[in-house]
């Protein structure tokens, strides 16, 4: 959405829809301008009451981000389950609920960013168990030979001095 206010007032509001490429636009005119006086008093205003929308806005997204939090974390188990150990998935499931029930009252924010935290932490750990679950894989080469592949670390050695 793209809002545009020309030198006479007049708003032009576009929106496109990335999704379809589809768009969409109107023109608002007042029919009379608004005074000096009455600009001004709407930007004190504005400043007013801008510590209240920050506040606003940081509850919200907090709101958004918890509850992508709440899907992402319910797909991850799911798409996991038969992989981790049942005391991680118990621990996560856990700090889940803790983090719905902090959205759920919606109010206070730093509880829902401290439980996010909490149950981000416990997420990483299907991927240590994923991890520690694996062994060298036996892969297929061309003559359809297996053969063990093993991750290994490596340094190069610096040439040595020319001889003269």
């Amino acid at each position: 959405v793209t809002f545009d206010i020309d030198a006479n007032g007049i708003l032009h509001v576009t929106a496109k829809d990335n999704g379809t490429g589809k768009e969409q636009s109107i023109r608002i005119s007042a029919p009379n301008k608004l005074d000096e006086a009455e600009v001004e008093r709407m930007r004190k205003e504005a400043e007013t009451h801008a510590d209240e929308d920050a506040k606003r806005k940081d509850k919200v997204e907090t709101l958004n981000l918890a509850d992508a939090t709440v899907h992402q974390t319910r797909k991850t188990l799911e798409e996991f389950k038969d992989k981790m150990k049942g005391d991680v998935r118990e621990r996560i499931e856990e700090k889940l609920k803790v983090l719905e029930e902090a959205t759920k009252n919606g109010e206070d924010i730093d509880a829902m960013k401290k439980a996010m935290d909490e149950l981000n932490k416990e997420v990483m750990n299907i991927g240590a168990e994923l991890y520690k679950q694996s062994s060298p894989t036996e892969t297929a080469d061309s003559n359809g030979k297996g053969e063990k592949v093993v991750d290994a670390e490596y340094k190069e050695a610096k040439e040595s001095k020319k001889r003269k």
